[in-house]
């Protein structure tokens, strides 16, 4: 059985999405043509996902460090309300 929990949120102008995705959490943002694996989106993973994340940009020749700190706090931040949210309803 597949358990897929994505969301979609634009920071700076750029479409993001992310999740989980059975075990592996995943982010991808079209406009750019970046997507990869990360580790989950937990504050003790933030400069584990952030470093991921300007790998995965320099490998298109998008550097922007900055940018992938911002990207990786607020997906940090939603998805920790998220769980929050899910444990509540439960």
């Amino acid at each position: 059985m597949t358990t897929k929990i994505l969301k979609d949120v634009k920071i700076n102008g750029y479409r993001i999405f992310f999740g989980k995705i059975n075990d592996k959490y995943v982010i991808a943002m079209p406009d750019v043509g970046v997507s990869g694996y990360m580790d989950a989106f937990l504050p003790i993973f933030l400069q584990d996902n952030i470093i991921k994340l300007s790998n995965l940009f320099k490998s298109r020749g998008f550097r922007n460090i900055t940018l992938s700190h911002l990207i990786i706090h607020t997906i940090t931040e939603l998805w920790k309300s998220d769980e929050e949210e899910r444990i509540i309803d439960q």
